[in-house]
């Protein structure tokens, strides 16, 4: 799973790093114009995300983190991210990968490594792209009041190998060159989705432990994501 975010330090490295796709570019003030800072951004939160509009261009819409659907019950579970491996069958996602597929832009997320009774968070991110854009879907529709509710989901996958032993997923992480292609409405075939739903290259990614202040969403600073001492867990040889 993913569970927790972190978005961009400043509008400056937001301007230099996220991917210039022809589309990205034409729509960039804009889209820059909604990002800020968050080192704890968790679901049920609400932030910015980057779809194709009916004219062909990116734009940014604000959506809360956790899927709702027009026809789900009150107080129903909305999850905040969705498996690749069952994104297709489950009646929650059903028809969202091939229709309303959104990227949600990040600076890096944090993920448990269970050590036994332990969980110890870990902060993952590429190691030359200060800026991940992660797979979503998502669905938008009008509620009772008349107010567009918005709000997605991210796709989670297998993990690369530098990092299954933190954890047994990761989100999905959309290569530049496959931005244009994820975000296309008219891009409906599955057969040429399904392929970018794969790990991140294994090489690509850093991570290491941080304070386990940020199990409380109320924390909310840059201390978040410095490295702390990492704490091997005893063999059963040590304890014996």
């Amino acid at each position: 799973m993913c569970g927790r975010l972190r978005r961009f330090d400043d509008d400056l490295e937001v301007a230099k790093e996220m991917p210039q796709t022809s589309r990205l570019v034409a729509n960039f003030e804009r889209i820059m114009a909604t990002m800020t800072t968050s080192f704890n951004h968790a679901p049920g939160m609400s932030q910015f995300v980057l779809v194709e509009n009916r004219d062909g261009l990116i734009e940014p819409r604000l959506m809360r983190w956790g899927l709702s659907r027009s026809w789900s019950k009150p107080h129903h579970h909305k999850p905040s991210n969705a498996r690749a491996e069952t994104i297709e069958d489950l009646p929650t996602f059903r028809g969202l990968l091939a229709s309303r597929r959104c990227l949600v832009p990040t600076s890096g997320y944090y993920e448990w490594q269970k050590q036994g009774s332990r969980r110890v968070p870990y902060y993952i991110r590429l190691i030359d792209d200060p800026i991940s854009l992660l797979a979503g879907i998502y669905d938008a529709w009008l509620n009772q009041s008349g107010e567009i509710e918005a709000s997605y989901s991210l796709i989670t996958t297998t993990p690369a190998e530098s990092i299954a032993h933190i954890h047994d997923r990761m989100p999905v992480i959309i290569q530049p060159q496959n931005v244009d292609m994820w975000l296309s409405r008219s891009v409906r075939d599955l057969m040429l989705i399904r392929p970018l739903l794969s790990p991140y290259p294994t090489d690509k990614l850093e991570f290491w432990p941080v304070s386990g202040r940020v199990n409380d969403v109320r924390n909310n600073d840059a201390e978040l994501i410095k490295p702390v001492p990492e704490v091997r867990q005893a063999s059963l040889l040590e304890i014996s």
